[in-house]
């Protein structure tokens, strides 16, 4: 995993899917932590859906707005309290030539929408219990919680991108089914073997 995400050139995604209560949320969070210090930011973004999604995004905007404040565009976005304008700023934001060490994690990323139009997910009927909106948004249209993720994905040929999913048909980079991990040493051996390093428990212990 580390590999894939470190060791070559561009931008690229990795895909960690399974059953619920197998792990790939714990395994992306673990990794974050561990290489956080070879990245200049780390974002965690809830995919559940896509109202969610663009929530994630405001929070994150937020944040790196405190880090830059000098960013107009950024501001202009978040002042307009509109979801769609505020994840296209953040979307920008990571496409910067400089800005290419970002890590993002796109998590329980479970009802995808297909480019054929078939729609994998949850019942439309299903009862939402999602609390209401803090910034506007726009309605797509469609019925279905399942929606296509890659719009929300930086374009630019660099940085790295997790995503968790119960899918099998989430396929758009290198895929890790994850199975029952019954401890700590089962996540770093799927990222030994991922990483086709060695020593990776080794150097995965606290120093």
């Amino acid at each position: 995993m580390h590999k894939l995400l470190r060791g070559l050139a561009g931008r690229l995604a990795v895909i960690l899917y399974g059953l619920g209560g197998m792990g790939k949320t714990q395994l992306a969070m673990a990794y974050m932590k561990r290489h956080f210090s070879e990245y200049h930011i780390a974002i965690w973004l809830n995919a559940r859906d896509e109202m969610a999604l663009k929530q994630s995004f405001a929070r994150a905007a937020e944040k790196i707005q405190r880090l830059d404040p000098s960013l107009s565009y950024l501001s202009a976005a978040l002042e307009s309290r509109d979801l769609d304008e505020i994840w296209t700023a953040v979307k920008r934001w990571l496409e910067e030539p400089m800005n290419n060490r970002w890590i993002v994690t796109y998590d329980n990323y479970d009802d995808p929408r297909l480019e054929s139009g078939v729609i994998i997910g949850r019942p439309s009927h299903e009862n939402r219990t999602d609390p209401k909106p803090t910034f506007q948004g726009h309605d797509d249209g469609f019925d279905s919680k399942a929606f296509d993720i890659r719009p929300y994905f930086p374009t630019a040929n660099h940085g790295s991108i997790i995503v968790t999913t119960r899918s099998s048909a989430v396929n758009f980079g290198p895929a890790m089914k994850i199975g029952k991990l019954r401890d700590a040493n089962d996540s770093l051996e799927i990222l030994a073997q991922t990483s086709r390093r060695k020593n990776f428990k080794e150097a995965a212990k606290p120093k």
